[in-house]
């Protein structure tokens, strides 16, 4: 609401008012003389009679010649008025309290205040950004006192209560107090990335990290994981200190580390060697297993220390045998024809329809009383081969 004024605007009633008109005309003549009026704006004039007290009122619109006034300002009195008493458009004490006055502190009314923001947003340049010096006005709150501050001190002082769009450093934490989302990829509540398809969440005490894709691990610019609906894939090695477990698929590039169990319903995949008991054992890459264990048998390869076990008791069964179910040739009738000897060859001999008994040396547990079974044709009874020192020891039936 702002007051308007006029040089020299002085007029006659053209008409009589009673004390309680809320209007009056003034000759058309003068009437140009006085301010045009906007929503909100007035100006102050005196109705002088030819005899009888003033009365000073405000004028808060005029439509030509006619005036819509509020009576009875400044202490005067409402009352009727003949045509042509003078109309003056005249500054009063009341009118100057609209002003600010020098010593009050700035202090303003309220309603010059509001006048003041109206002028800004009418008629205030726009400056995007404004320079750091630039000065910005305010009202204290709940005060009628005004205030500046530069555009520099404006941003600083913003800077410490709100993060920037971009290129900014927080210096605290974020957080979203207790509310939890309503599903494991709802992101309307916590943190969403590039839109509603990645980011993260809270679910009943549960940290949700949500892609509508691949989630990929990096170490600086290597890629050391990649968790998909296919499973978990490291390209480096897998360290828990307790048990690792998965109800689909575990795979490493390398070593597969955990303080406890290995568990996976469906797969477990590592390309290198995998190792238990802090690396005492291992699972190799050619399917054999090492560790302590095997050691009593000869070695801590499984296949070999299995393989030797099995050579000293084959070894170890047919000696048994030999002592137990044959006697000594000699105690039979050492090569008599429907004998039998445990022997292997010591020069080439024939397979199939017989063997020279010239070409067989007894087994050392037999005693034949020479070097060889001597005359006489023999049968093989098991595997045999005729190759001269080649042949393992079995059992032969002389049959002439």
């Amino acid at each position: 609401m702002a007051m308007k004024l006029a040089n020299n605007a002085t007029t006659l009633l053209a008409a009589n008012i009673t004390s309680g008109a809320t209007t009056l005309t003034v000759t058309s003549i003068d009437a140009d003389k006085f301010p045009v009026l906007s929503a909100g704006d007035w100006f102050p004039a005196t109705i002088i009679p030819n005899t009888g007290a003033i009365e000073i009122v405000r004028v808060t619109g005029r439509a030509g010649a006619v005036f819509t006034i509020t009576r009875a300002q400044e202490g005067t009195t409402a009352r009727a008025f003949n045509a042509g008493s003078r109309v003056d458009l005249r500054l009063t004490s009341g009118s100057t309290a609209s002003f600010a006055q020098v010593g009050d502190d700035a202090k303003l009314l309220a309603s010059q205040t509001r006048n003041i923001g109206e002028q800004i947003n009418a008629a205030g340049p726009a400056l995007d950004p404004p320079d750091d010096g630039d000065l910005i006005a305010g009202v204290l709150a709940g005060v009628a006192t005004l205030f500046t501050m530069t555009w520099a001190n404006l941003v600083a002082w913003l800077g410490l209560l709100f993060v920037k769009k971009a290129g900014d450093t927080m210096a605290g934490g974020l957080g979203f107090g207790s509310v939890v989302a309503t599903t494991a990829n709802d992101l309307s509540k916590h943190l969403a990335l590039y839109g509603a398809a990645f980011g993260f969440n809270v679910t009943s005490g549960t940290l949700n990290h949500n892609s509508s894709a691949t989630h990929d691990f990096y170490a600086g610019a290597t890629r050391v994981g990649r968790f998909n609906t296919t499973g978990l894939n490291v390209s480096a090695s897998i360290v828990a200190g307790t048990s690792i477990a998965a109800t689909t698929s575990i795979s490493s590039g390398t070593t597969m580390t955990a303080g406890g169990r290995i568990q996976g319903n469906t797969d477990i995949v590592s390309a290198g060697i995998v190792y238990a008991g802090n690396g005492l054992a291992s699972m190799q890459t050619n399917g054999d297993i090492t560790g302590s264990v095997w050691a009593p048998w000869g070695s801590a390869s499984a296949i070999t220390a299995i393989n030797a076990q099995i050579e000293a008791r084959g070894n170890a069964y047919m000696n048994a045998a030999i002592a137990n179910i044959m006697p000594t040739v000699a105690a039979q009738g050492a090569g008599a024809v429907g004998s039998y000897v445990f022997a292997k060859c010591s020069a080439a001999g024939v397979i199939g329809a017989g063997t020279a008994g010239t070409t067989l040396v007894p087994a050392g547990l037999i005693t034949t009383g020479g070097s060889s079974m001597g005359a006489g044709s023999y049968r093989a009874m098991g595997d045999f081969s005729g190759t001269a020192g080649a042949g393992r020891t079995t059992l032969f039936l002389r049959f002439a």
